[in-house]
């Protein structure tokens, strides 16, 4: 996506929780610079938003950030999460092993397969034991995949990647 703003996370909610970036950032690079940052709150998909900044004229913040728009003189672009429960949670199930239920997509394998081909990984062989989850990858997307799950997989899982044999 192009963009002439850096990716730089604020925390601008004051006594709520939204975080933001000037500027049209993806999604999944957006969340994961957030979750990087050290915001682990329950946030919300994030949305493409205009922001007009007014001086905070309580000097509790530098300014208060307004969702205006695109044609308000002063409005930049931005990419705007807030907080969120339920449903409305940013890949709730990637981050939170509490909440994956695997009975939505017929099982937590098939749920990551849906998820890593095409995306992450060209082909992948998963399965799963306990709390640990294999895969078997093809050499070539084995440090795409081991980002990916120190990135999404929560901490409660565990996991192997091994190289998988391919006949041609």
């Amino acid at each position: 996506m192009s963009n002439k703003y850096p990716l730089d996370i604020e925390n601008v909610g004051n006594d709520t929780y939204i975080v933001m970036s000037k500027g049209l950032h993806g999604a999944h690079e957006f969340m994961k610079a957030v979750r990087e940052a050290g915001y682990d709150w329950p946030l919300g998909n994030p949305q493409h938003v205009w922001i007009k900044a007014t001086p905070d004229r309580t000097g509790e913040s530098r300014a208060l950030y307004n969702i205006v728009d695109q044609s308000v003189r002063g409005a930049f672009p931005a990419t705007y999460s807030w907080e969120a429960s339920g449903d409305e949670l940013y890949q709730r199930e990637l981050y939170s092993g509490e909440r994956v239920n695997p009975s939505h997509y017929g099982s937590f394998p098939d749920y990551l397969r849906g998820i890593l081909v095409d995306k992450v990984v060209s082909d992948v062989e998963i399965s799963q034991v306990g709390s640990c989850v294999e895969f078997k990858v093809r050499d070539f997307d084995m440090a795409a995949l081991r980002d990916w799950c120190k990135t999404f997989l929560p901490q409660t899982i565990g996991y192997s990647i091994e190289p998988k044999d391919v006949v041609e």
